[in-house]
């Protein structure tokens, strides 16, 4: 599934039709009083709130796609790379940037829909205490929405132990093939900084230029094939709430 498909679910276009008479109903006020936002007025129906609170919250959400979706477009090429050179950012280094903000993009949006079905579901747990074990008792096992989060849960589960060591131990997992391509490239660009004679005996120069190029063509494609199964897990989880709105203070109109 691709991102523009995502955001032509029913759900997000209903959400558009809903958020919009709010805005217009309330914009001459929020124009006098530079404090007051649509999302912090306290003259909001209790249905208004939930509708502006469930759209922000979606809003965050699909921020958190589009970036996650264009890492692979930020990994196709390394721009300006004598700019880059001069402040010590190599190309491994630009790679390995963008690959541990795809695991944190990951677990971002996996926060966002437990925010958001807390919230759909009326839940009222605080963000501190919001987190799908939580939201399991409050639920129960059976229902849809919390299976398709436990499913998603299982499915990042490889890419929590990469992150959890980046955040903890500041290790970056690629394995030994990165990490010799990125102390290989560290050594000669200090070798050409301060004149020093490259080591013939190492990996040649243009080998490791190719090799890194051949590491992002890998990357770009796992980031591609990620980021279609994430947005599919999205799509299910968005049908699947539609479905349970009914029983809210909210009827969509296509449920």
């Amino acid at each position: 599934m691709t991102l523009k498909e995502l955001n032509e679910n029913p759900l997000i276009l209903d959400l558009l039709n809903r958020i919009t008479p709010i805005i217009n109903k309330y914009k001459f006020e929020i124009e006098k009083d530079s404090k007051r936002t649509i999302f912090n007025n306290p003259v909001l129906s209790s249905d208004e709130k939930y509708i502006v609170k469930f759209f922000d919250l979606n809003n965050n959400l699909l921020t958190s796609c589009a970036h996650l979706d264009n890492i692979k477009i930020f990994l196709r090429r390394f721009p300006n790379r004598k700019f880059y050179s001069s402040n010590s950012i190599l190309e491994a280094d630009y790679i390995q940037y963008h690959l541990e903000m795809f695991e944190h993009k990951m677990f971002t949006i996996f926060e966002l829909l437990i925010l958001i079905t807390n919230h759909v579901y009326q839940l009222k747990l605080p963000t501190r205490s919001c987190n799908l074990k939580n939201l399991l008792k409050l639920l129960g096992s059976q229902n849809v929405t919390i299976i398709i989060l436990s499913e998603f849960d299982n499915q990042i589960q490889y890419w929590r132990k990469h992150r959890n060591f980046f955040v903890h131990q500041g290790e970056f997992i690629k394995g030994p093939k990165f990490d010799l391509l990125k102390a290989a490239e560290y050594y000669s660009f200090m070798a050409d900084k301060y004149n020093i004679e490259y080591d013939i005996n190492l990996i040649p120069k243009v080998v490791i230029k190719f090799s890194l190029k051949e590491f992002k063509k890998q990357k770009i494609k796992e980031c591609d094939d990620n980021c279609a199964g994430i947005f599919q897990f999205i799509e299910t989880f968005y049908f699947s709430i539609a479905k349970d709105l009914h029983e809210n203070r909210i009827k969509l109109s296509y449920t």
